[in-house]
């Protein structure tokens, strides 16, 4: 699908997840940018939920099966950092900081 230029893949996926003694099933409708720019991602999200009402989500299939099991596990993705060896002259900036962490699921 394409958002003023950029390339989104739109996937729906319906299941249940389950354990030995739990189950949770799902229904999601999965948001991919495969080329672009991610503003556009959002501004085609926003365009779904002013059709079908639903709520963003931020966990992987993994994250909630390990939810599922009773597991403590998070899985957190983080960037490579280049360190000089100098010494920051002031705080790191909020930006710096989110380029570090990468985005935490």
């Amino acid at each position: 699908m394409s958002e003023n230029g950029s390339t989104i893949e739109v996937s729906l996926d319906r299941g249940v997840a389950l354990s030995v003694d739990r189950e949770a099933p799902f229904l999601e409708l999965e948001l991919e940018l495969k080329e672009g720019n991610a503003r556009d991602l959002f501004v085609l999200a926003r365009k779904i939920e002013a059709i079908v009402p639903f709520r963003f989500g931020v966990l992987s299939k993994a994250e909630r099966g390990f939810r599922l099991l009773g597991a403590a596990q998070v899985v957190v993705k983080l960037n490579r950092l280049l360190w000089t060896g100098a010494r920051p002259r002031s705080r790191p900036s909020t930006r710096s900081c989110s380029r570090a962490l990468g985005s935490f699921a």
